[in-house]
């Protein structure tokens, strides 16, 4: 049994490339750090939590063009066959259901098809 090569790369590279896409597009985007760290101190250990649960990796915006005002994009990148979670499902389904036409989730692949009519 063969292992399809595509599937042997990390989420971390298809993120640099999603960014790296987004870059070349001239959109803003950047990485959003969600998740728990820990801070020690004199005092213990300190749990902080950052951003939203089911928040996606990618946040930014499609900047206005001719009369259509800016968009916001959101895109939880994704390994190859990868699935989403509960809450990232419920993330990316509101902002579609707000009218957010920039809310998608895979590879870079998957992210330069929600662009593919010309942003």
């Amino acid at each position: 049994m063969h292992t399809d090569p595509k599937q042997l790369i990390s989420e971390s590279i298809i993120l640099k490339d999603c960014l790296n896409y987004l870059t070349f597009k001239k959109i803003p985007a950047w990485r959003n750090n969600t998740g728990v760290f820990s801070v020690h101190d004199k005092s213990g250990t300190r749990y902080i939590r950052s951003g939203i649960a089911g928040s996606p990796d990618i946040i930014g915006y499609v900047p206005a063009k001719d009369d259509e005002p800016a968009q916001p994009l959101f895109f939880e990148v994704k390994r190859y066959g990868g699935k989403l979670t509960k809450l990232q499902r419920n993330f990316l389904d509101n902002a579609k259901e707000k009218g957010c036409r920039y809310a998608g989730f895979g590879t870079l692949e998957d992210l330069m098809e929600l662009f593919k009519e010309g942003v």
